[in-house]
């Protein structure tokens, strides 16, 4: 290695799986969110401070945006999306989604105050849709889902400024990785298949041999009865406690 080049350095850890990071826009914090349900707000370049802790999710954290005014906006496999003041470690308000997340890319929508918010589902053809208002609480909408034929799916969604959505999907009998566009239409409030999007055409001339071999499975994520350590050591207790007996 070039003597020149700078190493890595290793400034903040979890005791779970690191599943999303974020950073403030002023970047004085680091948000990172994990398979625990915790979504952690530390101080940087001191990443050693804690600043706070957003707690509430049931399941693992599955993405987060920082948005606007100093909040934060998380999904979950509690089939929840919820809005955070993450300075106070306080949730603001909360939006009921149909199914479990695992992704989430979020834009401003025009001039306002609410929020175009994609998630991901656990569902490998589908994508929620909401809109969230980030000025009031619980003022939040979820729309129609946005729904890939079944013989793809989903393994990444992007969302540029322009609320157009970009998914990288993969056909699932012969493995090939397609790229799929949408426009999102503020009056129907769904989206639109851009079949002419130039992206799709050059991800077909440079990708259009690419195959993937397995997609990933989120639901390892989900916690078992295992993952509840006050649980497991109970159960150590009684299994030493029983041969002590014998």
């Amino acid at each position: 290695m070039n003597k020149q080049e700078k190493k890595s350095k290793w400034i903040l850890g979890h005791m779970s799986q690191i599943l999303g990071l974020a950073v403030s826009e002023d970047e004085r914090f680091i948000i990172t969110c994990d398979r625990d349900e915790k979504i952690k707000v530390s101080s940087y370049p001191d990443c050693h401070n804690i600043e706070c802790f957003c707690l509430g999710h049931l399941e693992y954290v599955g993405g987060m945006e920082v948005i606007p005014t100093q909040k934060l906006l998380s999904v979950s496999g509690d089939r929840t999306l919820r809005l955070w003041d993450f300075l106070e470690g306080k949730e603001i308000g909360q939006l009921s989604l149909k199914d479990p997340a695992v992704g989430l890319s979020v834009q401003k929508l025009n001039d306002g105050v609410e929020m175009l918010s994609v998630v991901r589902s656990s569902i490998p053809s589908k994508i929620e849709v909401a809109l969230v208002r980030y000025d009031e609480a619980n003022a939040s909408l979820l729309c129609d889902p946005l729904m890939v034929d079944e013989s793809l799916i989903i393994l990444s969604a992007a969302l540029n400024a322009s609320l157009q959505l970009v998914l990288l999907v993969m056909e699932k009998e012969s493995k090939r990785t397609r790229m799929l566009a949408y426009d999102f239409s503020v009056d129907k409030r769904q989206f639109l298949p851009r079949a002419d999007h130039p992206l799709i055409k050059n991800f077909d001339t440079q990708f259009n041999d690419v195959t993937i071999e397995q997609a990933r499975d989120y639901s390892t994520l989900f916690k078992h009865s295992i993952d509840n350590l006050s649980e497991y050591f109970e159960r150590k207790k009684q299994k030493i406690g029983s041969k002590k007996s014998k």
